[in-house]
């Protein structure tokens, strides 16, 4: 799964709050529609070779990194 610009690499995908960032609540609105997803390998646009997760079993990563996000 891929999910573009709406969630950055940290060890796995995860929804970051950026200081110049004007379209932060469609990025949530795009993220909580992965909470139902399940899949192996999750992709961003901003990797990190060497330190960038993808899988396999990605989505039980995402959803925790998704919900520490969106209840911190």
């Amino acid at each position: 799964m891929s999910f573009g610009p709406i969630l950055d690499h940290r060890d796995w995908p995860a929804l970051v709050a950026h200081s110049d960032d004007y379209s932060f609540e469609n990025r949530v609105l795009g993220a909580l529609g992965s909470q139902d997803l399940r899949f192996e390998f999750a992709f961003c646009d901003n990797c990190v070779q060497g330190r960038s997760r993808f899988g396999p079993d990605a989505a039980g990563a995402v959803h925790r990194s998704l919900g520490a996000e969106l209840s911190g």
